[in-house]
């Protein structure tokens, strides 16, 4: 009988895990943001006006347990309030932490680093905002975290009067899709905002970092399956605008016909 439902359920989505069937994980984060797997859609764009970060909170900022590569320098927010709101629900900011080297691709580019900030909605869904990271000016933002760095069993110390802000880049042009946590337990249901301008920090900042942690703290790379990445960079993508349903539906959209963000055929 198993051997008979086998097929039937990894063609609903299901795997078999002994006896057992448990729904497969087909939107699993990092992935390689390509080309020719993205859609423009200007309907998601970003304004500034979606963001109620402060400009004077503290941080308290601690060591999750390096070397090991599921573990990262994690800043935590000491207050609620800050707040960025995305197709029309407000999502938290419980903390951001820092990845070597990046998680995500771009058309198959490596950064030296990755920042995410963690957010949550009230009903506990997950959203995460990505910034890549390269070599270039010393970050006088990040200076207090990246200045004194805790290594493993280092207490905790705090950041004040941090200008989270100033994480935002001056272009919201942004790529977005569906996905997951990167480190266990992998939940999916999350929800990915990656921006397109990359933030610098200097080579003595990333060398700072990458110490702590020299195996690197990154998942690799997982199948995009039928998902879409969608952008609102002109000229990035190299698919095709869908014009139809049919034709979103093709390139594997069902998803997008329910969002808020969609207005390929307004």
């Amino acid at each position: 009988m198993l051997n008979i439902l086998k097929p039937s359920l990894v063609a609903v989505g299901f795997i078999l895990v002994g006896n057992f069937p448990v729904k497969a994980q087909l939107e699993q984060s990092p992935i390689n943001i390509s080309s020719d797997k993205t859609i423009f859609n200007p309907s998601i764009s970003l304004s500034l006006s979606d963001f109620n970060y402060g400009n004077s909170v503290t941080l308290n900022v601690e060591n999750t347990g390096s070397p090991d590569q599921e573990a990262t320098i994690q800043a935590n927010l000491t207050v609620p309030g800050n707040t960025f709101t995305f197709d029309g629900e407000v999502y938290e900011l419980l903390q951001f932490h820092f990845h070597t080297p990046s998680e995500h691709l771009l058309n198959g580019q490596v950064f030296p680093l990755e920042l995410h900030l963690v957010h949550q909605d009230t009903e506990g869904d997950l959203l995460v905002i990505n910034r890549w990271i390269e070599e270039g000016n010393f970050n006088t933002l990040l200076d207090p975290i990246f200045s004194n760095l805790p290594g493993n069993g280092d207490p905790n110390f705090e950041v004040d009067n941090f200008d989270l802000s100033g994480i935002l880049p001056s272009s919201l042009d942004s790529f977005q899709y569906p996905g997951s946590l990167t480190t266990p337990p992998f939940t999916e249901g999350v929800q990915w905002v990656l921006f397109n301008e990359v933030l610098e920090i200097s080579s003595s900042q990333i060398a700072a970092f990458q110490a702590l942690f020299p195996e690197g703290d990154t998942r690799e790379i997982q199948p995009l399956n039928d998902r879409i990445i969608q952008t609102d960079i002109e000229n990035f993508s190299t698919v095709p605008e869908p014009t139809t349903v049919l034709g979103l539906l093709a390139f594997g959209g069902a998803g997008l016909l329910t969002s808020k963000k969609n207005n390929f055929f307004s």
